[in-house]
């Protein structure tokens, strides 16, 4: 049987998401087609056995999907995501990081995934023995009727309980929705200091319990306030693989801390971070369509030698007119604002990627590395190999 025309013709008939991965995990049939991924990283995947075919798998999104090996096809289709409930804006947050969604597809992707028919564990598992049966000719006889009660491993409930980011309960959830949505405008308009005096009144300590111990409660909180802020950051302007750098560089900090206060501590911080990173991003509340437009240039081209000159003729205006218009508006001018913007960038660099500093240095197009070190030291009070090794925490 052609794997493409049975994914396309199951598609049609239950609208539940197949794909086909050979052995190697590399994809050879999507229906439907995306573009997006369906799937987080198979390679570190851990999957439950259901019989010698079948594997089901959950996520901290709260979705399933089911997996049946086709022997005869050296490969493996994957159904799903399914849940047995609708996305609430929080589970959907943790979607997007999963799937490392692009910012600019979150609203499309949105509604793709709330039109998935809902299902539970045990009726997915009905989809695979039927897959199951027409590929490999095999039934699982003891599989239990829908009516049964949930099938669900010890393990699976004890990862449910423990590891999924919060429980959707509607204690919990709207109270931190009612805390994130003050939280997030803050972090949008790029107000630290509003922010810290907001987080100095909030009594995050009353929110609805997220976790069966008070150190998971903590950290589960943290993951949900960092989405939050991440989401605010790119609607304030923060470009998107800044905002996910940040979180997760903080998210696999706080992971290795078990004292509570440090981890609150932490949660601050980061706000705080998100905070300032949008100010420094943010456009000036009364920027005009010509300083909007160098900006975007200017950040759209940190790996060309741009210069004040080049960025002026570009959106055909003199030089000395821009400069003294960012200085005017910024308080800087163009020169400076093209160093800014390349130091900036060679922040993320340092943080996310194995580059060497030569490399770095040479990809921004600074004249030399010697070069790029001094301004980075003169702007940051730090060195490029201190920063790559101590990130985010000695930089205010």
């Amino acid at each position: 049987m052609d794997i493409h025309t049975f994914c396309e013709h199951y598609y049609m008939i239950t609208r539940l998401p197949l794909q086909y991965f050979d052995d190697s995990h590399v994809l050879h049939c999507s229906v439907p087609e995306t573009q997006w991924k369906l799937i987080p990283n198979l390679d570190s995947m851990s999957k439950v056995p259901y019989s010698s075919n079948m594997y089901y798998n959950s996520f901290g999104f709260g979705a399933f999907y089911g997996f049946v090996n086709l022997r005869a096809e050296t490969g493996f289709l994957v159904i799903g995501p399914v849940k047995e409930q609708p996305y609430t804006p929080q589970t959907l947050l943790r979607l997007h990081r999963s799937l490392e969604i692009p910012y600019a597809l979150y609203e499309q992707a949105d509604l793709f995934f709330q039109a998935i028919p809902k299902r539970n564990l045990q009726q997915l598992i009905h989809h695979l023995n039927f897959i199951n049966f027409v590929f490999n000719g095999e039934s699982d006889s003891s599989l239990p009727p829908s009516e049964n009660n949930d099938i669900l491993s010890p393990a699976l409930h004890k990862e449910e309980e423990e590891n999924f980011y919060w429980r959707d309960t509607e204690i919990s959830e709207s109270y931190m929705y009612s805390l994130g949505r003050q939280m997030q405008e803050y972090i949008r308009q790029g107000d630290a200091d509003g922010l810290k005096h907001f987080m100095s009144q909030s009594k995050e300590s009353h929110m609805g319990r997220v976790a069966n111990d008070e150190l998971r409660q903590v950290k589960n909180i943290f993951i949900y306030t960092v989405a939050l802020s991440e989401s605010a950051a790119i609607d304030g302007g923060l470009p998107p693989e800044i905002a996910y750098g940040i979180a997760n560089l903080y998210t696999q900090q706080m992971e290795k801390i078990d004292e509570i206060t440090e981890i609150m501590s932490l949660n601050q911080h980061v706000r705080i971070e998100y905070a300032k990173r949008v100010a420094a991003y943010k456009y000036p509340f009364d920027a005009d369509q010509l300083l909007k437009r160098i900006i975007n240039y200017v950040r759209t081209h940190t790996d060309q030698p741009i210069t004040a000159a080049s960025a002026a003729r570009h959106v055909g205006y003199s030089r000395c007119y821009i400069s003294t218009k960012f200085k005017e508006r910024l308080g800087f001018g163009l020169k400076e604002f093209i160093l800014r913007t390349k130091l900036e960038r060679s922040r993320i660099m340092l943080l996310y990627t194995s580059k060497s500093i030569n490399e770095i240095s040479t990809c921004l197009c600074f004249s030399s590395q010697s070069h790029f070190q001094k301004a980075f030291r003169e702007q940051y009070g730090v060195t490029p190999q201190y920063y790559r090794k101590n990130g985010f925490s000695d930089i205010q």
